[in-house]
């Protein structure tokens, strides 16, 4: 999978953008199938609410996992990060189809249409948003 959509989606060196579907672990389930190739993602930490600057309203959310080479729960964690990003669910539309008899429900294995995903390799490095400090400027502040 990595392979294929690192083929496709390349942006600079070291990170990946894409669009994928989510499917379900279990037809009956919410759990998505996180699977891929030669392993398998994690999730790790909570979601992270995404929310427009303008109004503060949540329009989103953010989830980070990271990829383990191996089946499960005995997979080897390795150092590739992916960040998951879908749109909030729309109260009013949950609201108004939380009951569906059994012959009605969507018995599809899709779980989410889209949700945007940003897959990086992890480095030692600090963020280069944030300069490391200088000796000098170390020494500055003792002065």
């Amino acid at each position: 999978m990595m392979n294929e959509t690192a083929a496709q989606a390349v942006y600079g060196d070291c990170e990946w953008y894409f669009f994928s579907p989510r499917d379900r672990k279990y037809p009956n389930g919410i759990r998505p199938n996180r699977a891929a190739g030669s392993g398998y993602w994690k999730a790790t930490g909570t979601d992270k609410p995404i929310h427009d600057a303008a109004t503060g309203q949540g329009v989103g959310v953010k989830k980070a996992l990271v990829f383990y080479k191996g089946r499960p729960p005995k997979g080897t964690k390795t150092a590739w990060i992916m960040h998951e990003y879908r749109l909030a669910a729309d109260p009013l539309a949950a609201a108004v189809n939380t009951y569906k008899p059994i012959k009605f429900r969507n018995v599809s294995m899709r779980l989410d249409d889209w949700v945007l995903c940003r897959i990086y390799k992890k480095t030692g490095l600090a963020s280069p948003m944030v300069p490391p400090l200088s000796d000098y400027d170390h020494m500055a502040d003792h002065d």
